[in-house]
């Protein structure tokens, strides 16, 4: 029998496939992280701490971040967890058992893909695919090969979220023909950085991956690749994406008839690509919909969810 739960290894996001975990000899899960900046690290901190995962290896093509990972883990648990920056080394390893997904965007899907069809189970982060084509082949992958998907919308696992659904799934407001959540990101300019050699502690061609090849400059290198259309989905993608996660769930939606998206990168000339100014609506068949907006610049404004309902509204903030 295991050592722990599934459950408490997969805690936050939406499962899409099924499968039974396969213990080791030592009855632990052993896990592999890929992709180590800021989230990636978050994660491997949070696995670390339930009983029965073991970090058996830890993949970036940047190996300064690889190196720190390896470290931190030998301090932890006693005993080093293998570098790699090729994530395909891992896929091969047949004691590795699941893999924790937090590379950049464009990487997400294809990750996981390989992974399952290593015989891995899969956390992803979000967003779990690039694009909608992604998506669906990730879903497609998930009950071909038997395996366990996990999306990580972690708001879907905190208590307050999940009491608020419920209650407006118990018809608290009546019926909702409305939702709307707002975003501020309070993002200044990146700037311009000149086009330059990659650095030597990366691995650019890894790095890049899927993407079209280009050269390297420090604006994609590590965060700011996120407002470059070859790797991320701007601020919708990032943190938006829980935001129209928690009005679909809450509304009990699925794929709507018609979306509007009216924005642009507006206050400064800089070298991002996406919006930093972004209003969105989803529309359905029935009549109801959805709005977000997102405000990249400085507001007062909170971040907040609302429901409007026939007999009542909810705010979360």
């Amino acid at each position: 029998m295991l050592g722990m739960k599934r459950r408490d290894f997969l805690y936050a996001g939406i499962s899409l496939g099924t499968s039974t975990l396969r213990a080791t000899p030592n009855d632990n899960v052993r896990v592999a992280v890929i992709g180590v900046g800021s989230r990636g690290t978050q994660l491997l901190h949070a696995f670390s701490n339930i009983a029965g995962v073991e970090i058996g290896a830890v993949v970036d093509p940047d190996g300064n971040r690889a190196e720190k990972a390896a470290t931190w883990v030998l301090q932890k648990a006693g005993k080093r967890a293998r570098v790699e920056s090729d994530m395909r080394r891992v896929f091969d390893d047949k004691t590795i058992d699941a893999v924790i997904i937090a590379t950049t965007n464009h990487w997400h899907a294809l990750t996981a893909i390989w992974a399952m069809k290593a015989g891995k189970d899969v956390y992803v982060e979000k967003p779990v695919s690039y694009n909608f084509f992604e998506g669906q082949k990730l879903v497609e992958a998930s009950r071909k090969y038997n395996r366990i998907v996990q999306g990580g919308t972690q708001r879907r696992s905190m208590g307050r979220f999940r009491k608020a659904v419920q209650l407006l799934h118990e018809g608290a407001i009546g019926n909702i023909y409305l939702a709307k959540w707002f975003f501020p990101g309070n993002r200044d300019s990146i700037g311009f950085k000149p086009i330059e050699a990659p650095p030597s502690w990366l691995n650019w061609d890894l790095w890049l991956g899927p993407a079209p090849e280009q050269p390297y400059h420090g604006n994609l290198v590590h965060y700011n690749w996120h407002w470059f259309w070859d790797f991320g989905n701007g601020e919708l993608g990032n943190n938006g994406i829980h935001l129209v996660d928690i009005s679909r769930w809450g509304m009990k939606k699925g794929l709507p008839a018609k979306i509007h998206s009216w924005g642009g990168r507006f206050g400064y000339q800089d070298q991002g690509q996406t919006p930093n100014t972004q209003s969105i609506s989803w529309q359905y068949p029935d009549g109801t919909a959805i709005a977000g907006e997102i405000r990249g610049l400085y507001t007062s404004e909170p971040m907040s969810w609302d429901f409007f309902g026939t007999k009542g509204c909810a705010t979360q903030e």
